[in-house]
């Protein structure tokens, strides 16, 4: 792992993330990428990350499930939720979490 960042970033396969993970890859962070809800909260069961960068939209399930698992199990880890569009109550919904 190296002296860098364990980063786990959530991507759907729109590309918001890609740039942002091939930026960690470069600077020699470790990088868990994951690409469902389900994928991720696996990652966040078997390893310990310094931060979480989350796609709101994700195939299959919602980013905010992810979200939802990190603060269900009390993990420390925090978290930046990438979201497309202003929609407010999604807003409240991912600060509610």
């Amino acid at each position: 792992m190296g002296d860098g960042l364990n980063v786990l970033v959530v991507d759907g396969g729109t590309g918001l993330l890609a740039q942002v993970r091939q930026e960690l890859l470069g600077r020699k962070d470790s990088v868990g990428h994951a690409s469902t809800a389900m994928a991720a909260i696996q990652l966040t069961m078997d390893t310990s990350f310094d931060a979480a960068l989350i796609e709101l939209e994700l195939p299959e399930e919602s980013g905010l499930a992810v979200v939802q698992h990190v603060r269900a199990t009390q993990l420390t880890t925090p978290v930046l939720v990438w979201m497309r569009g202003q929609d407010p109550k999604q807003r409240i919904e991912v600060l509610g979490s």
